[in-house]
């Protein structure tokens, strides 16, 4: 698309008060004009979308159904991956990611807040459970447990009734090479 050069605008001169509220009464006009052409654009952006509702739909759900078959492969067979998380296609790169930590209650039924009591009391040589319970209403600070997981001992963990976790996800990503040019076909 053509970039299109900009005039500088000069401000429109008024020299009476009956200019300026001309000026006034244009400016309301004017932009109730483009509020109106605002709106005729979103409906006709509404009406194409609906055009294509269903044929979208129907693309996401195969694109669903694909990567899910590719997700079961990925998992059963692991020996495909060697020493990597991913494969790389030349049309896609796909595989499995580690979330980001989190800290995890070891027994379900337990609350938080029976962890935060069990934490206070936690006092070792290397550990002070009070320096990861936040006041007011006391609750565990988690993001500071995540920040120091590799120093705090296994047993500290069982004895709070914690644990760290971080989920594995499966991910598709298309090559932009191969997007770049599908999309200029598609143009």
């Amino acid at each position: 698309m053509k970039k299109q050069k900009t005039k500088k605008l000069t401000p429109v001169l008024i020299s009476s008060r009956e200019g300026m509220q001309a000026v006034v009464s244009e400016i309301v006009r004017t932009r109730l004009e483009l509020a109106a052409t605002l709106v005729t654009i979103e409906e006709g952006k509404a009406a194409v979308e609906a055009g294509f509702a269903a044929e979208v739909d129907e693309l996401q759900r195969a694109i669903a159904q694909l990567e899910g078959g590719l997700q079961v492969w990925a998992a059963g067979h692991p020996e495909e991956f060697g020493d990597k998380k991913s494969i790389d296609l030349p049309s896609a790169t796909f595989g499995f990611r580690q979330g980001p930590p989190k800290v995890e209650k070891v027994r379900a039924k337990e609350t938080w807040d029976d962890i935060v009591a069990r934490m206070v009391s936690i006092v070792t040589p290397d550990f002070i459970g009070e320096d990861y319970v936040r006041y007011g209403a006391p609750s565990l600070d988690k993001d500071q447990l995540l920040k120091d997981r590799d120093t705090i001992a296994p047993e500290v963990l069982k004895a709070a009734g914690i644990r760290f976790d971080q989920d594995e996800f499966f991910y598709f990503t298309p090559k932009s090479e191969v997007l770049e040019s599908t999309s200029k076909e598609a143009a």
